[in-house]
């Protein structure tokens, strides 16, 4: 499960008002091992609480972390 996958599930899954107890239980169930740990579902869901609803990542300041080849 991708980072994007997981991030959809718990949206939709806040915005049906379940909890993150209920949100970590039903996708332990349905993916498993390969679902989130409760700690990022608890950190997702507060991302959704707080009005942060895009599941793409914000630009962020700084260098870009790869490297320009040309620039030698």
């Amino acid at each position: 499960m991708n980072k994007t996958e997981a991030q959809s599930v718990i949206k939709f899954l806040h915005l049906k008002s379940n909890n993150t107890h209920q949100i970590h239980n039903e996708m332990k169930a349905v993916y498993g091992d390969e679902s989130p740990s409760y700690d990022m579902v608890v950190r997702w869901k507060r991302n959704f609480q707080s009005g942060h609803i895009s599941l793409t990542d914000e630009p962020r300041a700084g260098r870009p972390s790869i490297k320009d080849d040309l620039a030698v």
